[in-house]
């Protein structure tokens, strides 16, 4: 079946004009469609401590950076919001799948621990090569509220931009039930890098609505993407009854949790941060010079999440051995993590890169240790400036836990170039 004749088949499942099912009606859809009282049903509720560890290896690949899925037009059928294109490949153990239709409820259809998300957002996939309802995947984002903003679209959020050309930010009125409009802008799924190359749950599951057909794999991401605030409200009122089915029993389903490898390396077997002890340090054979391509960064968004100080946003890139690595954001930690001969330092900045092309998480960090001085509170070296830019001392009002702000003026990370230049270890 071709991309464009399963999108126009898949399309009836959006029900657009037709009314003959409903949520609210879900404990009796077996009477007409007995797949419906199958053992293997979805949504489910992922209760994390009962989830089965996956082996490291098992890693989603996919390409959604390539596609434009091009001019596609957002359905309203009154349960949830859905759009039908061509968004990229998925890559399983047993083909390739391609993307061909958004489903966006609110709110979330999964619960994780009891808990529903603001809203989710369902990549349905078909293997190249199925047919009918055969050889279906589904990648499913958890949705939360933004706490930044519209500013975020300048300062890194690619999330709100995928939105925005959907039309969904409440920058664009929303299409009635049983309606459409065309999409705003161009409708990326690569914007969700972030939650795509984290820990996600898998298990077997069906269609959450008639005629639930079972044989679904799906895979259910661990963190959640932002949904822009200011459409929340447009987007709720926009639909007229829940968006989406009650959660089904398990019935003896395993749920498979894959852990993402942690930021700062490729080794997903070794933990960081370590205490460096210099002189059980290997040499290395033949220096590589770190030699990144830093720049500023206007309107970037400093976040606290409880644990440290995180700036979000688009400062250059570093070239390493196996490819260009963009620098996506910063974490400001007080004191540092990491210690050097046993000596803890005041504190850490740490500079985290995504290699680019990378379907996983493929992820490096420079790490710049800090030492304050005792009065003025900004570290000393030079990188006054680039402190200063973030907050530190006093410059702007540092936000509040789980809250985010945006920096005015720019971040420049240029500011460490005589460290960066200097020695290093690698681990």
């Amino acid at each position: 079946m071709s991309p464009r004749a399963f999108a126009l088949h898949l399309a009836g499942l959006f029900a657009l004009g037709d009314a003959a099912w409903s949520y609210s009606e879900a404990g009796s859809w077996s009477a007409a469609q007995p797949q419906c009282a199958g053992t293997s049903q979805s949504p489910i509720d992922i209760q994390t401590a009962q989830t089965t560890p996956g082996v490291k290896e098992d890693r989603l690949a996919y390409d959604y950076a390539n596609y434009d899925a091009g001019r596609l037009y957002l359905v309203n059928d009154g349960h949830f919001f859905g759009a039908n294109g061509h968004f990229g490949v998925l890559v399983l153990p047993d083909g390739r799948y391609n993307a061909l239709q958004l489903r966006i409820h609110f709110p979330s259809e999964h619960t994780v621990d009891g808990r529903a998300a603001l809203g989710e957002l369902q990549i349905f996939h078909q293997r190249e090569g199925a047919s009918g309802n055969e050889g279906l995947a589904v990648v499913s984002i958890l949705l939360a509220a933004s706490q930044t903003g519209r500013h975020a679209l300048a300062a890194g959020r690619p999330e709100h931009s995928f939105f925005r050309a959907l039309g969904m930010d409440g920058s664009h009125p929303l299409p009635r039930v049983r309606k459409q409009v065309p999409n705003a802008g161009q409708v990326d799924l690569s914007a969700f890098a972030r939650s795509l190359g984290g820990s996600y749950y898998h298990y077997q599951g069906s269609l959450t609505n008639p005629p639930c057909f079972e044989g679904i794999k799906w895979y259910v991401l661990a963190d959640p993407a932002e949904f822009p605030s200011e459409g929340v409200s447009g987007v709720q009122s926009s639909l007229t009854e829940s968006t989406g089915r009650p959660v089904q029993a398990l019935n003896g389903r395993e749920v498979v949790r894959y852990a993402a490898p942690r930021d700062g390396g490729a080794c997903e077997d070794a933990d960081s941060p370590v205490n460096v002890v210099s002189l059980a340090a290997s040499t290395g054979r033949q220096r590589q010079l770190l030699n990144p391509s830093y720049s500023a960064a206007s309107g970037a968004v400093m976040v606290n999440d409880g644990h440290s100080l995180q700036v979000v946003g688009d400062f250059g890139y570093v070239s390493l051995p196996d490819g260009l690595y963009d620098a996506t954001h910063l974490r400001l930690l007080f004191p540092a993590e990491h210690q050097e001969d046993g000596r803890p330092r005041q504190g850490e900045l740490q500079i985290v890169h995504r290699r680019r092309g990378c379907p996983a998480n493929c992820t490096a960090a420079i790490s710049i240790l800090l030492d304050l001085p005792g009065r003025s509170g900004v570290p000393a070296g030079g990188n006054e400036a680039f402190f200063q830019s973030v907050g530190l001392p006093s410059s702007v009002e540092l936000p509040p836990e789980s809250k985010g702000t945006v920096l005015n003026g720019s971040v420049d990370l240029s500011a460490f170039q005589r460290q960066i230049a200097g020695s290093y270890y690698h681990y």
